[in-house]
């Protein structure tokens, strides 16, 4: 098992804070688009050695998936007005994501261009937009 960078002990480490590796990947490797960052981290988290390197930190810090899922149900199951479903659903996602379990969906846009006059470059522009707006939303 080979040793890790520099830069992949930094991003360990920021990913660990974030729990998101494309923020990760932005900080750690100076990387302006979002897309980059997002392929660097999908690089990175595939590499067994930075993926052990990062279990190995989650179970120094006692973290257990499993039992984070259960005081979920838990807390879930219990009503009170201090947790809303917006908080259970994050929760949620986060605990997945940690766990590696959590793949998420991308929609893409598939237009020839050429073919477009332009009208229908508008119309896809607004979609684009608003296709954005939703994941940063």
């Amino acid at each position: 098992m080979r040793r890790l960078t520099l830069k992949q002990k930094l991003f360990v480490n920021e990913y660990i804070k974030t729990k998101n590796g494309s923020k990760a990947a932005m900080k750690t490797y100076n990387v302006k688009n979002e897309n980059v960052a997002r392929n660097i981290a999908s690089t990175n988290l595939t590499k067994p050695n930075i993926k052990m390197t990062i279990d190995k930190v989650l179970q120094a810090a006692k973290y257990n998936p499993i039992n984070s899922v259960h005081n979920l149900i838990e807390i879930e199951s219990t009503p009170t007005k201090k947790i809303t479903g917006s908080d259970k659903i994050n929760a949620s996602k986060l605990l997945l994501s940690l766990s590696g379990m959590l793949i998420e969906k991308s929609t893409t846009l598939n237009y020839n261009i050429d073919t477009y006059d332009n009208y229908k470059l508008l119309n896809v522009k607004d979609k684009y937009k608003k296709l954005i707006g939703k994941r940063r939303g």
